[in-house]
């Protein structure tokens, strides 16, 4: 499939909120040869900022497509300031993908809603579904109505995640088994094993 964007600006809040959110459909992306943007807007600690590349790297995405912000964890707002340090990586060839705005963590919210105000320049925007994982969205009739098959990628996102052994000691939880079943249900919809799925807010073909 010839693909009308030429480019992709993940923007996740925090270090592994890319990777499980969109990670395997970025990584069958960038082995298609598209350009892979990654944004991470927090990271306050050294030790998941070697995490983040590690993730990445899982992933085949290089290091030189990660972009780190320095806005406060559980600080983030929306304003110009985060609104602008998307904008610079946003062009008229751009899919856009972030959060959901229906989310209930604050940086997530306010990450979506700076991510939405740059869309108004992409020229598609989607937004990942969430991990049912201490997170509720606000609005439960809503459902995902874009799916990327991702047979061949999911255990690359297994792998990335894995990659961030400081969350995982904190909500020692099976996320192997989380997000492989993630994938799996979601897919009931698809001709697909597996698939990542989000909210369609734009998409031009």
């Amino acid at each position: 499939m010839k693909y009308k964007f030429d480019n992709i600006v993940a923007v996740g809040a925090h270090p592994d909120d890319i990777e499980i959110g969109c990670g395997a459909s970025l990584s069958k992306w960038y082995s298609e040869g598209l350009k892979i943007t990654c944004i991470v807007m927090s990271c306050e600690n050294t030790t998941r900022h070697k995490e983040i590349y590690a993730a990445f790297k899982k992933l085949g995405i290089p290091s030189s497509s990660v972009v780190i912000g320095e806005f406060e964890d559980g600080k983030i707002p929306h304003n110009k300031t985060t609104v602008s340090f998307i904008d610079k990586h946003i062009s008229s060839k751009t899919l856009l993908i972030s959060h959901n705005e229906n989310d209930t963590h604050q940086d997530h919210i306010n990450t979506s809603l700076s991510a939405m105000s740059s869309g108004r320049n992409a020229l598609s925007f989607l937004q990942w579904t969430t991990v049912p994982f201490r997170r509720v969205n606000r609005f439960h009739n809503i459902s995902p109505s874009f799916y990327v098959c991702v047979d061949d990628y999911v255990h690359k996102k297994i792998s990335s995640i894995e990659c961030h052994n400081s969350q995982i000691n904190r909500f020692p939880i099976n996320w192997k088994e989380l997000i492989k079943q993630e994938a799996l249900l979601k897919a009931v919809n698809s001709n697909c094993e597996y698939v990542e799925s989000f909210y369609l807010k734009k998409f031009t073909i």
